[in-house]
């Protein structure tokens, strides 16, 4: 990136921000978009200006910078009500303090210290720079330069991906110790001083990669790369319905019709979250398992049940889970594949992932469930 902007530009003016770029203006008037890291070093560099330096329009701030100037406004022009009221600077100061943490819409925004000297300080930055210059400065903040080295960067990958090969379900905390141990390995046979090797090196390789799109990553990579992009996603299950198993499994029970001939064994098609290990979608079915009956799962876990759907079945310990599935984890099966479920996951905008044959611990969440 730092490449394609030439030397002779000038001091690049700031335009706006939004979540992760930066836009900026040449001495042409050409705007050009560049990533938040690359934008703290071109200001370290000389070749950028500063959000608020004088020669050049004041940033457009984000949500949460305009709440908290507003909050910092709010709080002087309180404070100023409330001397006129008769009240003297400390018991003015406790009203405050209590109101703003009890607000609904401003305590989280309330420094944990918010003393009197406080108070001043916001009240010198409107003298000196006026309201502007209570927007909050967040994006100087965090690390300048690199968390750890190349060596634990490689070391890293590889043990990503040794252990993807076997599990993909291992947590960060299990092979931050893994990573940590090769890497010392590797710096004492190189002769070499380690550096950082805690767990916040390996979140920051996980979360280094060039898009969040696990497809449109893999169109544009090799097949280790590949492998790196299945390891760090598969460890970014955070919240529910990130990632959720579908199975269809043969139940071990059979099946007999009113005079006692033998139907069949049923088909149990299950989906689980893998954040919760709660079983989201579950449908039962006589016939072989099919294409049909994993996209009728799916479509259950998208579709509200309401009320009348536990009444109908008795169920008393009611708990509705609906929403859009950003990851559906499948084995290699025939009933997994199929025009319909590929229509079905592009429309919504879900991505499809498949563990790889005879490799049970790639679900081990849905086998639990299952008993298998």
């Amino acid at each position: 990136m730092l490449d394609q902007i030439r030397d002779d530009e000038g001091c690049l003016e700031f335009v706006a921000r939004s979540s992760n770029t930066v836009l900026l203006r040449d001495s042409d008037g050409k705007t050009i978009k560049v990533a938040s890291n690359v934008y703290r070093q071109l200001i370290s560099e000389g070749r950028a200006e500063k959000p608020g330096d004088p020669s050049q329009a004041n940033r457009i701030p984000d949500e949460h910078a305009r709440i908290y100037q507003a909050v910092i406004l709010h709080a002087i022009q309180r404070d100023d009500t409330l001397r006129r009221a008769g009240n003297t600077a400390a018991a003015s100061h406790a009203i405050l303090v209590e109101e703003l943490r009890s607000d609904p819409q401003y305590s989280r925004y309330v420094p944990a210290k918010c003393s009197l000297r406080t108070l001043q300080n916001w009240r010198q930055k409107i003298a000196k720079g006026g309201k502007d210059a209570l927007i909050p400065k967040f994006e100087n903040r965090g690390n300048r330069g690199a968390r750890f080295d190349a060596l634990y960067e490689e070391t890293a990958w590889d043990v990503l991906e040794e252990n993807f090969l076997k599990n993909d379900r291992m947590s960060i905390g299990a092979i931050v110790p893994q990573v940590e141990e090769d890497y010392l390995e590797r710096c004492k046979s190189q002769g070499v001083e380690p550096g950082p090797s805690g767990k916040r090196c390996l979140e920051t390789v996980l979360q280094s990669l060039r898009v969040d799109d696990l497809i449109s990553a893999r169109h544009d990579s090799s097949m280790s790369k590949k492998l790196r992009l299945q390891a760090q996603f598969f460890h970014r299950v955070e919240a529910p319905l990130d990632v959720v198993e579908i199975d269809c499994t043969v139940a071990n029970t059979f099946c007999v019709g009113a005079t006692g001939e033998l139907v069949g064994r049923p088909t149990i098609c299950a989906a689980v979250d893998v954040a919760t290990g709660f079983p989201v979608g579950l449908r039962i079915s006589l016939e072989n398992p099919n294409e049909t009956l994993v996209v009728g799962v799916i479509k259950d876990v998208m579709t509200p049940r309401g009320p009348d759907f536990f009444e109908e079945h008795g169920i008393s310990n009611r708990l509705e889970t609906t929403g859009t599935l950003k990851v559906i984890v499948t084995d290699q099966g025939s009933e997994n594949s199929g025009s319909t479920l590929t229509a079905v996951v592009r429309n919504t905008g879900m991505e499809f992932a498949k563990t790889s044959p005879a490799v049970p611990k790639r679900s081990h969440i849905l086998n639990g469930f299952s008993g298998s």
